[in-house]
């Protein structure tokens, strides 16, 4: 099963992201912002304090898959 172990804010709206299999990949979640469940992540600062809950990247309510993270993620 794939899970984050760690991620950490990069720049703008990309994140350093490790994954369970020690991959670490810099996911840019710009695009993918859409939808009232993700409008309050268009604000820099509350995106700057993603955190993970030992499965995915999280802010409070809002989260996503990893399987996604690590698709759209580049090495």
């Amino acid at each position: 099963m794939l899970k984050v172990q760690s991620v950490k804010h990069d720049k703008e709206y990309c994140l350093v992201v490790v994954f369970n299999d020690g991959k670490k990949k810099i996911v840019d979640l710009k695009e993918h912002l859409w939808g009232d469940a993700f409008v309050k992540l268009k604000d820099i600062e509350v995106f700057k304090m993603v955190s993970t809950d030992g499965y995915t990247i999280c802010w409070d309510e809002v989260d996503f898959a990893p399987e996604f993270l690590y698709q759209i993620g580049k090495e």
